[in-house]
């Protein structure tokens, strides 16, 4: 799985940005989380949507949603996140196509040390984002220890399997594939996301940092 593209400033749809309250926590699919820290709440279904991005981007350590506002003059700009990076931590606004995060926002995320970054729900769409939504429904399953290692021998041996392979080695549980997808989002596995819909040939490969 693979990072969000560097090029890309986070979207944000319209809706009450500067307040600090409101945003549903389960009124949006899907409602399971891997890498949010405290409360998940989503202003609009496209900030979910952003979320969703979030959990298989690579680079991404944990966000937290609707983080401190940023504020001028009795000015108020309230991001959508606040996602650690490795190396940086840095605000994320998702927008509508032709709405601008204020200059003076911009100036005051840089003062906090966090840039902001602006991501338009028009790139809130495609392949990747459909593969992220489908696999974390299975964000809070549990996979057994002999699952894992099984899995993860065959993929020392092998180097990667397709999907359909791979699935034969879950032998402890209802639901093969929501093992792989649960092992995929906690790093153990990678998914090839972004080639089409997860299938039966979807190359499944050793995650590797």
């Amino acid at each position: 799985m693979h990072q969000l593209p560097s090029t890309v400033k986070l979207p944000i749809p319209r809706g009450k940005r500067a307040s600090t309250e409101g945003g549903s926590v389960t009124g949006y699919a899907p409602t399971q989380t891997v890498r949010c820290v405290g409360e998940p709440r989503f202003r609009t279904q496209s900030v979910r949507d952003a979320g969703c991005l979030l959990d298989v981007d690579s680079g991404v350590l944990s966000w937290t949603c609707r983080p401190s506002a940023l504020s001028n003059r009795g000015r108020t700009f309230l991001p959508d996140f606040e996602v650690v990076r490795e190396a940086a931590v840095e605000l994320v606004a998702v927008t509508e196509d032709r709405e601008r995060v204020p200059d003076w926002a911009v100036a005051a995320a840089v003062a906090r040390g966090m840039p902001i970054t602006t991501l338009p729900t028009s790139h809130l769409v495609g392949v990747r984002l459909e593969n992220a939504r489908e696999l974390l429904r299975y964000a809070a399953w549990r996979v057994s220890l002999s699952d894992r290692v099984r899995l993860l021998a065959a993929l020392d041996q092998e180097g990667s399997l397709p999907l359909g392979e791979a699935m034969t080695t879950i032998r402890n549980g209802a639901d093969p594939i929501a093992a792989i997808a649960a092992l995929a989002l906690r790093r153990f596995v990678d998914l090839d996301l972004d080639s089409g819909r997860i299938g039966p040939e979807t190359r499944v490969a050793r995650w590797r940092d």
